[in-house]
């Protein structure tokens, strides 16, 4: 996904005037709490800066976001593991495949969870 430091160029570049750019981040819910925060969005462009009214940012809340691990789930018989980070970037859980199990199986057994409550 496009950052800000990606794009800021373009929109600070001469003719780019009339062009937007707009970046939409997923932010993924599994393995926090209800009611939990993931923390501010960090790298925003500050739109007095030169072509920052050009840069718009969003977010949603999803529960769960795929990155590099899409492949493994779309690879038929894959028994690797799925790994959950935090708003860090650090690993909070990985989860393996039963023994009868893919690793498509473990994402879909993740899905089905309920979300985690507040105690």
């Amino acid at each position: 996904m496009p950052s800000t430091a990606s794009v800021g160029p373009l929109a600070r570049r001469s003719g780019n005037g009339s062009v937007d750019f707009n970046t939409h981040w997923l932010r993924e819910t599994l393995g926090f709490r209800t009611g939990g925060t993931l923390g501010d969005l960090r790298g925003q462009a500050n739109p007095r800066s030169p072509g920052g009214s050009q840069l718009h940012s969003d977010q949603r809340q999803v529960r769960l976001v795929l990155g590099d691990d899409m492949q493994i789930v779309y690879t038929p018989n894959s028994r690797e593991p799925i790994i959950l980070f935090d708003s860090a970037g650090r690993i909070t859980r990985v989860e393996y495949p039963r023994p009868t199990e893919t690793t498509r199986d473990v994402l879909i057994r993740l899905l089905l969870q309920p979300p985690a409550t507040a105690p």
